[in-house]
C-alpha cells in the first residue's frame, strides 16, 4: 500500500477570502454607486458564492491517494476526500483498466467524462484514463515523481 497526500498551497485560500470580502463590499456600498443597486448586489452575491465554493472545494477539503495492492489481484487506486472529521472514498479504480497515465498536456484525445481530484488550483496534474464500459474516463490527480513512479510500476501500459 502506498499513500500520497499533496501539500496545500495558500493561493486558493487567498482567492476565496478576497472574493468574499470584495463581494461583501459590493453589497455594502451598492446604495452609493451610480449603477442600480440590484446590479452591484447581484455581483456581490456572485463573488461571495464563488469565494465560498473555492473555500469548500480547495481549502476545507483534503485528498489522499492510496494505491492498494490486493493479494493475488491487480492494484486499486482509491481517492479519499476528507472534510473535517468526515472521510469518504470518492474514487476507486482498478489499475488494470487504465489505458493512459501521463501529464495532462500530453493527452490529446477527448474523454467522455472527467473528474478532478487535485488539492490545489494551480498544480501539476497527472491524467489517468481508464475504460469504463466502453467510455474513456479521465481522472486528474496531483503528483510528485515518487507517486507517478509508484503508479507506473503497477501498470502494463504500452
Amino acid at each position: 500500500m502506498y499513500k500520497f497526500k499533496p501539500n496545500k498551497e495558500k493561493t486558493s485560500a487567498v482567492i476565496a477570502l478576497v472574493a468574499v470580502i470584495v463581494g461583501i463590499l459590493f453589497f455594502a456600498i451598492s446604495a452609493y454607486l451610480r449603477i442600480p443597486p440590484i446590479i452591484s448586489q447581484v455581483f456581490g452575491i456572485a463573488l461571495i458564492v464563488f469565494g465560498l465554493q473555492i473555500m469548500q472545494r480547495y481549502v476545507l477539503s483534503d485528498f489522499t491517494y492510496i494505491i492498494d495492492d490486493k493479494d493475488g489481484e491487480d492494484s486499486v487506486l482509491n481517492v479519499v476526500r476528507t472534510q473535517g472529521k468526515n472521510s469518504i472514498t470518492v474514487c476507486s479504480v482498478s489499475l488494470y483498466r487504465c489505458e493512459y497515465i501521463d501529464d495532462i498536456e500530453k493527452y490529446g484525445k477527448k474523454a467522455d467524462n472527467s473528474f478532478d481530484y487535485s488539492q490545489n488550483l494551480k498544480a501539476n496534474k497527472l491524467v489517468l484514463i481508464y475504460n469504463d464500459d466502453g467510455k474513456n474516463i479521465m481522472i486528474k490527480l496531483e503528483f510528485d515523481e515518487n507517486f507517478k513512479r509508484q503508479l507506473l510500476s503497477r501498470l502494463n501500459i504500452n
